[in-house]
């Protein structure tokens, strides 16, 4: 009996979270839409509320604590689905298993961890105007920058930088301490406070009687605590983080999509995120690619056993109509292509110049899966080399940072072969006139940053600058 009560209960509270997310889509709150499309997940161990999690798969999960209903009024749930959202659309999730993917220390891993968690709380619970959340009839204050010194309007990575510059563990030990010995103070000050109002007889002291068997939270890090987000994965590599990455992008276009066909506007600071979410590559690389290589692709054949030789078919003709020599193989058009991306990694590239160059990448094997990609890393020597087949072959993760020599990976590329190269770079390098023509690629496509320099590679080769 006491197993289906338990059970029950969990249904229960499941549905009744299912029913407040349909309430919000009534409402046309467009967290509602989100979460609508979210799997719900029940678990009775928890030391925190609520948060999102993905798996092995990529699945992103809401995790609520089964008693939730208990410890939490509707209005501060809602407040922590608001909070969870904007975790979502930020891509906090993606963004940790980028800085932990190789990172093969537990202890070093564990501390990355809470110091994005706070460093991504600080920014959600500035951009949704989140103060405090009441557990259990108490105030927690949420975490914010001034709470720790630091400036307000910053991105996650720099709160996270600044964290990490630190003694951050130790650190976060001891604000907890102080919070613990606050909210010790708090609860005695308010005992003794139930103790009076009992002996004026205000029946204070049966109703904290009914309260003790309610969940307590000690820290405000329990009551907002992500350290959990990756606990049910086994291993967290570039390939989890694309599964993710594209998760998390058709719950937000397809919840979006919803949205405005029900309702007219969304939040400008909510509308801003999911754009940049969903935001395409800057320029068309792959129509660029096909418009260049166009020729080349009609001039390549390749040996196939699907076709006949053309030159064998009058074995056909002998008696009995059995080849004495066989027709096969033939020739068909090969229409695939090999095509070398030159990344330039010098400290005079930013890092969002780079992501481009990354997302470059993802648009050419989205758009043909059948060419051949290669990656080239480099600033005055090659730093790294890799052949991209899908998408969650891209290495994230660049080396270099130093100068810029751009030619050893022209001619590597000279080398491999390719159809056409793309090299992605602010231009200031050596003077590419100085190279001898005919050892550089037959194609090659400068894409340069909106600041970038074109002096050093004019007349080498196609420029493009990226748009502001």
């Amino acid at each position: 009996m006491k197993l289906l009560y338990e059970l029950g209960k969990v249904i229960m509270s499941t549905e009744r979270i299912k029913k407040l997310v349909a309430n919000m889509v009534l409402n046309h709150n467009y967290w509602g839409f989100l979460f609508s499309r979210v799997r719900i997940v029940e678990r009775e161990k928890l030391m925190f509320p609520m948060h999102v999690e993905c798996d092995k798969h990529g699945t992103i999960s809401l995790v609520f604590i089964s008693n939730i209903f208990d410890i939490i009024t509707e209005k501060e749930i809602l407040k922590l689905l608001e909070h969870e959202g904007y975790h979502l659309l930020n891509q906090h999730l993606v963004r940790l298993l980028r800085l932990i993917c190789d990172e093969t220390n537990l202890q070093r891993k564990a501390i990355k961890i809470k110091a994005w968690n706070y460093a991504s709380d600080f920014v959600v619970n500035q951009v949704a105007n989140l103060f405090y959340v009441t557990v259990n009839g108490q105030r927690y204050n949420l975490l914010r920058p001034e709470s720790y010194g630091l400036p307000r309007n910053k991105i996650a990575e720099w709160y996270y930088e600044q964290l990490m510059k630190g003694d951050f563990d130790e650190q976060s030990k001891q604000t907890s301490k102080r919070q613990s010995k606050n909210k010790s103070l708090q609860r005695n000050q308010s005992g003794n406070n139930q103790q009076n109002q009992g002996k004026k007889g205000n029946g204070s002291s049966s109703q904290s009687k009914g309260n003790e068997g309610t969940t307590k939270i000690e820290h405000i890090e329990d009551v907002t605590n992500h350290s959990h987000w990756v606990d049910q994965l086994q291993t967290e590599d570039v390939t989890l983080v694309q599964k993710v990455r594209r998760n998390i992008q058709d719950i937000v276009r397809q919840s979006y999509k919803s949205f405005k066909k029900t309702r007219g506007t969304l939040p400008a600071s909510i509308e801003e995120l999911i754009h940049e979410l969903l935001l395409p590559a800057k320029l068309p690389y792959y129509q660029i690619i096909r418009k260049l290589v166009r020729g080349s692709r009609l001039n390549k054949y390749i040996h196939s056993s699907e076709v006949i030789n053309r030159k064998l078919v009058y074995t056909y003709h002998l008696p009995d109509t059995l080849p004495t020599i066989c027709p096969f193989p033939g020739y068909k058009v090969d229409y695939s292509f090999v095509i070398c991306i030159v990344i330039d990694v010098s400290g005079s590239m930013k890092a969002e110049d780079i992501r481009e160059a990354l997302t470059g990448i993802k648009d050419i094997i989205e758009n043909d899966r059948s060419c051949k990609t290669i990656v080239l890393e480099i600033d005055t020597i090659i730093q790294k080399e890799y052949v991209c087949n899908k998408t969650s072959d891209i290495q994230f993760k660049v080396k270099g940072r130093g100068g810029t020599t751009l030619g050893p990976a022209l001619f590597r590329a000279k080398e491999l072969r390719c159809d056409i190269c793309l090299v992605f770079t602010d231009g200031y390098c050596e003077d590419m006139s100085t190279y001898r023509r005919k050892d550089l690629p037959k194609k090659v496509v400068w894409i340069l940053t909106k600041t970038g320099n074109d002096r050093a590679i004019k007349s080498s080769g196609v420029i493009v600058r990226l748009p502001n």
